[in-house]
């Protein structure tokens, strides 16, 4: 029984690891709410689909900050319009680890 699993275990070509995906939020600027977010990285992009809870259209700006094979993180900012929803691609595999509002760090993209 074992020879037969390991017979169907291999195969199968070895898969690379799951695309990550995750969830956070962020207060509004100068208004009650929040902003949620939630994302999934992709085998060529990252997709973040955004709900913008901000009365009043009050834009949201975030921060992104982003894995970097182990060194230091990198970050990208992204302005949200108030009281929307819809997704953000950001073109590269970018496996998120946080969403806030520091946007010191922000690359100018």
């Amino acid at each position: 029984m074992s020879g037969a699993s390991q017979a169907a275990v291999s195969a199968t070509p070895a898969a690379k690891a799951p695309p990550k995906s995750g969830k956070d939020s962020v207060t509004c600027s100068g208004s009650s709410g929040r902003v949620n977010f939630s994302w999934k990285t992709g085998w060529s992009s990252t997709t973040v689909y955004y709900n913008d809870h901000c009365l009043g259209g009050t834009r949201t700006t975030a921060a992104f900050k982003f894995y970097n094979n182990g060194s230091t993180p990198f970050y990208k900012c992204v302005t949200f319009q108030g009281d929307a929803q819809g997704t953000y691609k950001f073109a590269h595999i970018n496996e998120i680890m946080d969403v806030s509002k520091d946007t010191k760090k922000c690359k100018n993209t």
